[in-house]
């Protein structure tokens, strides 16, 4: 897995304003305080409810605010991709293709899993308690099956990555995606 972002200050930088990055064209971001991110793939390969790897293509990309935090927005051209008329749109985007795209019904220890991790859906909207999960996308990748989890919060949304082994599931990696 190559390392694309390099640690940076935000000096500088208003609580409201959108930071622009620039590309060289050959994966290589950076803004007016210097590189960002080296080795991105510009191509990229969107699995949704939709789509079972359209390409897509990375055309731009900026930090920009998100509630009460800082959180990086690309922008693709996705011609012919359709998403839901006013409606979110959830997806996973993978910069290559995994060995096999699996269905949730292949994972027999799904809910099992779901629960030893916490990924149990509390659904008063106006309570801080408040958690709703959704499971993205399920792939093989040298011989690993990687879940992708969606998590949206009273105070934000985040996302995970999940390492399955039989029935037993591990937190491999974990983004906040903005919130208070």
């Amino acid at each position: 897995m190559p390392d694309w972002l390099d640690p940076f200050e935000l000096e500088g930088v208003e609580d409201s304003e959108e930071v622009e990055l620039t590309t060289d064209g050959e994966g290589s971001w950076s803004w007016s305080g210097g590189l960002v991110a080296a080795g991105v793939p510009t191509d990229w390969l969107l699995y949704s409810e939709q789509h079972t790897g359209s390409p897509v293509t990375i055309t731009g990309g900026r930090l920009t605010m998100a509630h009460c935090t800082f959180k990086w927005a690309l922008t693709v051209d996705g011609s012919g991709i359709e998403a839901p008329e006013q409606a979110r749109f959830a997806g996973v985007a993978v910069s290559r293709a995994p060995e096999a795209v699996l269905a949730e019904s292949d994972l027999p220890g799904l809910n099992r899993i779901s629960e030893e991790l916490g990924l149990i859906d509390r659904p008063d909207r106006w309570s801080d308690s408040y958690r709703r999960f959704r499971w993205l996308g399920f792939f093989r990748v040298e011989a690993a099956v990687i879940g992708m989890v969606y998590g949206e919060y009273y105070a934000g949304d985040g996302m995970l990555v999940v390492g399955i082994h039989g029935e037993v599931g591990r937190v491999l990696a974990r983004t906040h995606m903005g919130g208070c």
